[in-house]
């Protein structure tokens, strides 16, 4: 029939140019069905992979039981300006003290010490510690008629400007203040309050390190010469005799969440015996 229509009309050349693009659609249609076919049988293994993994997860995740985090409600007491001359109390959230601010950024910026996901934490840490205390000085809150008074980072600014000093509170606050300001995750750093090896009540600083082990920078030795935040003594070294006990931790904070959980009898009572101007409510443990 191709032969007789193409004789009687003279155009075999073309019938047979179209029958070979036929055949070769045939062919593509052949191919793309099979290929078809072969991705749909590819889709049906990752969707079986999928619900395998996924039922695995679930097993998982109902196997993780929710941590518990020891919260509570931290306030300090201390004098505020209420007129000429006169004072009153007012209860701050600890959280509060850890105030990040301009001056703080700016000698981050300056020191290329921000934190943008990229950098060693292991190895930013320790530099950040550093330039928190530039100008480091210690001196008691007695020098200024207090028996206790924590500052906020741009009051101990000031106070060493006049050659006065701060004491282990108001450090602490300072080099979380700079933790802050450089963008370190709030997990990996905390204030912490309580009793030290030496028996001593202390405000200090903790880290976590790359192996999640809680490194001590303490707020008021003198210098660090480490540049390794993992070989700063942890807080299960017996010979860091000011970093807190284990079972001498009252409370921790920084400027997102404070945590509270009294694990000993000897804890609680320090806390009770240093009087300090500190409320602490809505505990786990009742305290």
């Amino acid at each position: 029939m191709r032969n007789f229509i193409g004789e009687i009309f003279g155009f075999n050349a073309e019938i047979d140019g179209l029958w070979l693009e036929i055949q070769k659609l045939k062919m593509a249609k052949g191919d793309l069905e099979i290929s078809i076919q072969n991705k749909e049988r590819r889709i049906k293994q990752l969707q079986d992979e999928f619900n395998v993994c996924n039922k695995k997860l679930s097993e998982l995740l109902e196997k993780i039981k929710p941590v518990e985090i020891p919260s509570a409600d931290i306030t300090y007491r201390r004098p505020v300006l209420i007129g000429e001359r006169k004072f009153t109390q007012v209860e701050i959230d600890v959280r509060n003290f850890i105030m990040p601010d301009f001056e703080i950024e700016r000698n981050l910026k300056k020191k290329s010490l921000l934190y943008t996901g990229k950098e060693n934490l292991d190895f930013l840490i320790p530099k950040i510690y550093k330039q928190a205390r530039t100008g480091y000085k210690y001196g008691p809150d007695s020098a200024f008629g207090f028996s206790d008074l924590w500052m906020f980072p741009f009051e101990l600014r000031m106070v060493l400007k006049k050659k006065k000093a701060g004491d282990c509170d108001d450090w602490a606050n300072m080099i979380g203040s700079y933790f802050a300001a450089a963008n370190i995750p709030r997990n990996r750093w905390l204030i912490s309050a309580g009793l030290t090896r030496n028996e001593i009540g202390h405000a200090t600083v903790y880290v976590k390190d790359s192996v999640e082990v809680w490194r001590h920078l303490n707020s008021t030795k003198p210098s660090y010469k480490e540049e390794d935040l993992k070989k700063f003594p942890s807080n299960e070294d017996e010979a860091d005799k000011i970093g807190i006990k284990p079972d001498g931790f009252w409370f921790s904070y920084n400027d997102i969440f404070s945590l509270h959980k009294f694990e000993s009898r000897s804890a609680s009572s320090s806390f009770r015996k240093s009087k300090l101007p500190i409320k602490i409510r809505g505990t786990l443990d009742g305290e």
